[in-house]
């Protein structure tokens, strides 16, 4: 029998973070151990009237997060940004360009865990949600409300399991760059920074199984509105391997930050080359999911390194507008706990 476990975030404005509205909805309150094997995000956001010359926040790219654990099991380490946990089929389609003001932009992410979550009775999974905007904005985005489903069915076969696999999420949040063109156009010099060893990092003393690598490349985009204000950024949003949203590339040009600008290179923690020499991001990892399956052990305390090359397009027609960009990782996986452990918390 299938089951869902339901409840809405209401209103989290930036800055701030909170729990589900029902305290208990993540409670597994049947007689019987639930098996979860995904959790579903969704939110809207209404493009805002806007005037010249301005950055107006909004709840895209990285700024809505989630932190969860059961019992005393972390599922994250610390707030990770839900496109970095969920997937996505296709980014491209599903990240419009802002238009019109009042037009409702609908972002839906599930995160799949690679093997099914037991829950036993009377045990809760604890969500907590995040609104954090890292750009430079001059108008907030408004408080968000976000639903949270988490999904699975009723294990009836009445067997108890010796050992849990729990999901685990660890990212990496690059610094917001920022750049104003002053009317130039081209590409400003490539600039550099690596990950740290608690980034991509497996914290706990056994091996942790990566299911798959994720990226995110976050901008501020320009809002082209022939009916409102042209001039006006939004951000942070995500940026598509074709998305600009600058009245020059309204025919469907695109400088495909992910395919071009963004380069990695990835060592593991004892120097051995992943990605030997630097390429383009979006060509390692799919640029149309943004993510790329491992299948691959990451031994306990130990990490990945990436160091992360990008350049910085100029675009004349922002005016005086900044364009921000952040570049972001996860590793997404799971390790294996005893049974006995998931039902203590503290």
């Amino acid at each position: 029998m299938n089951v869902a476990l339901f409840s809405t975030f209401s209103s989290i404005s930036p800055g701030s973070a909170d729990g589900p509205d029902d305290g208990m909805a993540f409670t597994n309150s049947i007689n019987r151990p639930i098996l979860l094997r995904d959790i579903v995000f969704d939110w809207d956001w209404t493009v805002p009237a806007r005037t010249l010359v301005k950055t107006y926040g909004a709840p895209l790219g990285d700024a809505l997060r989630v932190q969860a654990k059961i019992g005393n099991h972390p599922l994250t380490a610390g707030y990770v940004p839900i496109p970095l946990v969920g997937t996505i089929s296709d980014w491209r389609a599903n990240t419009p360009p802002m238009t019109a003001s009042g037009d409702v932009i609908h972002s839906t992410f599930t995160w799949a865990f690679p093997r099914p979550l037991w829950i036993p009775p009377n045990v809760a999974l604890q969500i907590q949600i995040q609104h954090q905007n890292d750009f430079a904005v001059d108008v907030n985005a408004p408080a968000t409300t976000i639903d949270v489903t988490a999904r699975g069915a009723v294990d009836e076969t009445g067997f108890t399991p010796s050992y849990v696999d729990i999901p685990y999420c660890a990212a990496y949040l690059g610094p917001v760059r920022s750049t104003v063109s002053g009317g130039q156009t081209g590409l400003l010099p490539m600039v550099t920074s690596q990950t740290a060893q608690t980034d991509l990092f497996n914290p706990f003393d056994v091996p942790l199984a990566i299911d798959r690598f994720r990226y995110g490349v976050t901008v501020s985009s320009h809002g082209y509105d022939s009916g409102n204000a042209v001039n006006a950024n939004f951000a942070p949003t995500a940026a598509t391997s074709a998305q600009d949203q600058t009245s020059a590339l309204a025919s469907g040009q695109g400088y495909g930050l992910d395919r071009r600008y963004v380069n990695i290179k990835l060592t593991s923690a004892v120097g051995r080359s992943l990605i030997k020499d630097y390429l383009p991001i979006g060509a390692v990892i799919s640029s149309t999911n943004r993510s790329l399956g491992a299948g691959v052990l990451l031994d306990a305390r130990r990490y990945y390194i990436a160091q992360i090359q990008e350049q910085m397009p100029l675009f004349t027609d922002r005016g005086t507008l900044p364009f921000q960009m952040r570049t972001t990782l996860a590793i997404v996986g799971s390790r294996r706990v005893p049974i006995g452990s998931v039902a203590y918390a503290y």
